[in-house]
């Protein structure tokens, strides 16, 4: 790729992230930003505003690193949303003070797309959204 064109990418991923933000306060998401760790199949390390924010994604559960299929899960995830632009839909933090949310990526639930694809199951104990179920 030649620098010509790099700068072109570098700008054309800008305005999509600017784009995204702009899509997300019209949607009322709290934020937005680029996934830059995925952790395991439910939680990744998003930056935004140069920031770096730990998002649990909220209403399901995945595999654990080490437990079967846990790799699995996470690798579902991080082709999912890996180094891409994301929409996160703030509800709340956790005990570990993690944000909770869904995650949006190219007009997409993350969240749900894991449980669809069966990389990741819907959390019972604290969810009851029929988009999930």
């Amino acid at each position: 790729m030649t620098n010509r064109n790099k700068v072109w990418h570098h700008a054309w991923r800008a305005a999509l992230l600017i784009l995204l933000c702009v899509a997300a306060a019209q949607t009322r998401a709290d934020f937005c930003g680029r996934v830059v760790k995925v952790h395991d199949g439910d939680t990744v390390t998003v930056l935004s505003g140069g920031v770096e924010r730990r998002v649990r994604l909220v209403g399901i559960d995945a595999p654990e690193r080490g437990q079967p299929y846990g790799s699995a899960s996470r690798r579902a995830l991080a082709a999912r949303v890996g180094g891409r632009a994301v929409v996160v839909v703030e509800s709340g933090t956790d005990t570990y003070g993690r944000t909770l949310g869904r995650v949006l990526v190219g007009g997409t639930d993350a969240n749900a797309a894991l449980v669809r694809d069966g990389y990741a199951w819907v959390y019972r104990r604290f969810e009851n959204d029929p988009a999930l179920i």
